[in-house]
């Protein structure tokens, strides 16, 4: 199993978990046409995990081969837009969630209800919060009604707050260091780098399809650029430790 993937006991890959912006961002990055194989090089701003996961995405929407081939299902929703596009990311779901528009009412589901659907094909514990907020921005994206009753699913809340003082934090070698001073921290104690990607698309704005076709480009024009900038500050770093 490729590193981010996570199947149920039965080997089937389980419902998209992925960030559904980096899915789409993915994707919407072949207007002109996906390559003929989809692959890890395609993905190389990306974590591992986060490599895994969308590749886990592509292979369940159909989007992508076993042998890690496009489809033409690919191709159509990379190439479209409007309501070209609202189209096919339906079609897509309806075959692809099956399970989802026969004999289940997404117009009045709750919450909990399409949970236990996503846990009934081998979805558990964190991966059913992100697989129903996956389902739930592509549905809005295609078009596709939903419950009022099904609420928009959120980070759950762990650990409690910690009372006392602590040592003020100090950034040492780019990263933050409990030491109270320098020369009681270690030097050989680094603290590993952050997914500095992963940090920078969470706090960039959520692209909403209904924006115009102007203000879309530059959302993709922006992105874009914000990713060169992380992989350029991770290099940078990882040179610097290295050197």
């Amino acid at each position: 199993m490729e590193q981010g993937q996570v199947k149920s006991p039965g080997g089937r890959l389980i419902p998209p978990y992925v960030s559904y912006n980096t899915f789409r961002t993915f994707v919407g990055g072949f207007k002109k046409g996906p390559p003929g194989r989809i692959d890890r090089g395609l993905m190389a701003h990306m974590s591992g995990a986060i490599q895994g996961q969308l590749i886990a995405a592509l292979k369940y929407l159909g989007l992508m081969s076993p042998e890690g081939l496009r489809t033409e299902r690919f191709v159509a929703l990379a190439k479209s837009e409007g309501a070209e596009r609202q189209n096919v990311l339906r079609q897509t779901l309806e075959a692809s969630y099956s399970y989802l528009f026969r004999n289940f009412d997404l117009e009045t589901a709750t919450g909990s209800q399409i949970r236990e659907q996503f846990q009934e094909v081998g979805a558990s514990g964190d991966t059913v919060r992100k697989c129903l907020a996956f389902f739930m921005a592509a549905c809005k994206e295609a078009g596709i009604p939903l419950s009022p009753y099904m609420e928009s699913p959120r980070r759950p809340q762990t650990g409690s707050k910690r009372r006392g003082r602590r040592a003020a934090p100090q950034r040492v070698e780019g990263t933050l260091s409990n030491a109270t001073n320098a020369e009681d921290s270690n030097p050989e104690a680094v603290v590993p780098l952050p997914a500095w990607p992963e940090l920078l698309l969470a706090k960039f704005p959520d692209f909403n399809p209904e924006w115009p076709d102007e203000v879309k480009a530059k959302w993709f024009d922006a992105f874009e650029k914000l990713m060169r900038l992380a992989q350029t500050g991770i290099d940078d770093r990882l040179a610097k430790r290295n050197g």
